[in-house]
This record gives C-alpha cells, structure tokens and sequence, in this order.
C-alpha cells in the first residue's frame, strides 16, 4: 500500500517547522527547486485567486463566516461582477435564496437548473433502472449557458457526484461549491466522515 496525505495524522504542512511523516509526498518541496509551480503561482490569473482565496477563507477561520459569506468575500476579491448559480432542482429554494443574497451582495446573478433542456432517459437510450419518461440532469448544458452569459464565476449548489465533474469540466469560469446534495444527512456530507 502506497501512504500519503490520507493516512497523515500530523498535519504538519499546517506550520513551517511541521513535523512530517517518513511517507510525506512532499517531503523534500522546495519551491525554487519546482520551477513549473512557481511559473504557475506567477501567473497573474492564478496569482489573483490565490490571494483572493486566501484572504477569504482567513477571514472567514477568524469571522465563523458561513460558506455563503466566504463565497461573497472570495467573489469580491477576484472583481466578480456576474455570478453563474448551477444549481439542482431539489434544492430550488435554496438556489433562490442563494441568488437573493447574493444578488444582494451587489453581483448580477444567473441560474441554470440541472434539469432544463428536459432530456429523458428514453432521448439518449439509456438503461439504467429509471423510467424512460424520467428526466435527466443536463450539467453539460448548465455549463454551455452559464458559458454563454461570461460568468466570472459559477457557484454549485447541490449538483450529484458526477453531474457536478461535468459541469466543472465544461465550465469556463473557475467554480467553487457552495453546497451539496446529501439526502441521509439532510445536505450535511461532513457528517458520513464522522
């Protein structure tokens, strides 16, 4: 068995005198000697995200920001002004509210729901224990209309393991997730790693 992150116990990375596993992947990281990340961190684009990310989630650590504040604060200091939601029909509700606040928050705010184009299992041949009528999740499409309205960011809200990969793949907005689906733990994830 090959050890890595997951099996770290000491989460020394978190300090810079950290103590470090024997398996550490990154033991012996120096950043002078990783020229193709330095390029990459350099990068005004990926420069701009990294300081954004970090000055939100900080603040967010030190506030008890909910995920929605850090979200707000992360879009601000990239300069979004147009926030795509890609969201589930399950939770409709909270893909309105989300894009009242954030609405509020000063962003022009669009949607693009999972289930519109309504294609159906029957469209694409497709056998796999639903009714030919049921109608699929088209994260392709979400992406294709968010694309076409130039978001400068795109928000998850409750996409499924899989649909959420399409949507992230096809989107040419970075994305972050706000939220996901999680129907025993009442769309508290977290809770199964407990």
């Amino acid at each position: 068995m090959q050890y890595s992150c997951v099996d770290c116990g000491l989460n020394g990375c978190r300090r810079p005198d950290g103590q470090h596993p024997a398996f550490c992947p990154a033991e012996g990281f120096d950043l002078e000697h990783e020229p193709w990340l330095g390029e990459r961190l350099a990068d005004p684009e990926n420069r701009r995200v990294v300081e954004a990310a970090a000055a939100s989630a900080g603040t967010a650590f030190d506030n008890k920001l909910s995920r929605l504040e850090e979200t707000v604060l992360f879009a601000k200091g990239i300069d979004a002004r147009k926030i795509g939601i890609a969201g589930c029909v399950s939770l409709a509700s909270e893909v309105r509210n989300a894009g009242k606040v954030l609405r509020a928050a000063g962003f022009e705010v669009v949607g693009a729901i999972c289930k519109m184009g309504t294609i159906t299992h029957a469209d694409l041949d497709l056998h796999v224990g639903r009714k030919p009528d049921s109608v699929l999740c088209n994260p392709i499409y979400q992406a294709q209309v968010l694309n076409k309205e130039q978001t400068d960011l795109n928000v998850l809200i409750g996409l499924c393991a899989g649909h959420d990969t399409l949507f992230i793949k096809h989107s040419e907005a970075l994305c972050t997730v706000l939220a996901v689906k999680d129907f025993k733990y009442d769309h508290h994830s977290v809770l199964a790693l407990r």
